[in-house]
């Protein structure tokens, strides 16, 4: 598992092994789209290894969230091997654990936090603890919440006894504290928001709500939303209700009615207090983006419309 191997050249892996591993500063968020999954699974089966270091993680932690990628649960479950000796094995571990956990199945997810509770407990620098924070988010789980928090509050402690007489300290304790108090806050607030969708028994009715978010429109803590909507849109189509959306399904119906829900919320943009006008051409063009990649038709003039309007604009829910 330690040594990646150079894997024989196939359609796609060009663009996988330039994102992965030497992206543009410009593109690191533009995922390559529509390359076959079971190959986009072998790549990274290939490539990615315990060893990989932190900045390739994190572009295949965008990957393998892209495609739902739970064919490789399997390859992620061997990467952790318990041996993190400094903050940056800790840094790779959460990144190897949270992407599993992203998209693998209830076992592996109790498995992740599990393995959390180890990670916080060797924790102690502030990016150790932003990259934990992003896990707890993925994990949604109250009681890894509350075992950061206690962990970050010590560190804090020790910086309080060092910080009048220590510069970098002072500095250290000041941003520490920041997070404690501003970001791992707000992970937790939204924690609360996504349950509260989650238990909307409606499915159309929760749908809507995951809508508004993706537009950006209702509601706060983006930074932990944004993304979780965008995995939720997609997981509406793999079962009618959340506990149903735990394994990959490709189902038409379910697709065509997230298509047919995104042709709603256009139909319904007018500018508000919510919705600015100077943003209604660009979440116009998100939601036509969004209805062509759950299997809706959109009219020649409005992939006119599209093609006119998106210059550059990134939307995750696109072909």
């Amino acid at each position: 598992m330690g040594t990646p191997q150079q894997p024989p050249l196939s359609p796609g892996w060009d663009r996988l092994e330039e994102f992965i591993f030497h992206p543009d500063q410009y593109h690191k968020e533009s995922v390559p789209r529509g390359l076959p999954r079971d190959s986009v699974a072998k790549f990274i089966e290939a490539r990615v290894v315990a060893a990989t270091s932190r900045d390739p993680l994190l572009q295949t932690e965008k990957v393998v969230d892209y495609y739902d990628l739970q064919e490789v649960c399997p390859h992620f479950r061997l990467l952790p091997e318990e041996n993190e000796k400094n903050p940056e094995d800790i840094m790779r571990s959460t990144i190897i654990v949270r992407t599993f956990a992203l998209v693998c199945s209830p076992p592996d997810v109790t498995f992740a936090a599990n393995y959390a509770k180890r990670l916080v407990s060797l924790s102690s620098t502030l990016p150790e603890f932003q990259e934990l924070i992003w896990l707890d988010d993925i994990l949604a789980d109250n009681s890894a919440l509350s075992q950061l928090k206690a962990r970050m509050a010590l560190r804090l402690r020790d910086l309080d006894n060092k910080r009048q007489s220590d510069y970098q300290a002072q500095l250290e304790y000041a941003n520490l504290e920041d997070t404690l108090n501003i970001k791992l806050n707000r992970c937790q607030r939204a924690a609360e928001q996504k349950a509260k969708i989650l238990a909307i028994p409606d499915r159309s009715a929760r749908i809507k709500e995951e809508i508004n978010i993706y537009l950006t429109i209702d509601y706060g803590y983006f930074e932990f939303l944004y993304d979780w909507a965008v995995r939720r849109l997609r997981r509406e189509t793999w079962g009618p209700q959340p506990a149903q959306q735990i394994q990959r399904a490709e189902n038409l119906a379910l697709r065509q009615d997230v298509a047919k829900d995104f042709r709603a919320a256009l139909s319904s943009l007018v500018p508000s207090a919510d919705v600015p006008k100077e943003n209604l051409v660009s979440l116009r063009v998100r939601c036509l983006r969004a209805v062509e990649y759950f299997g809706g038709q959109i009219s020649k003039s409005e992939e006119q419309f599209v093609q006119k309007n998106a210059g550059k604009q990134l939307d995750q829910l696109s072909k």
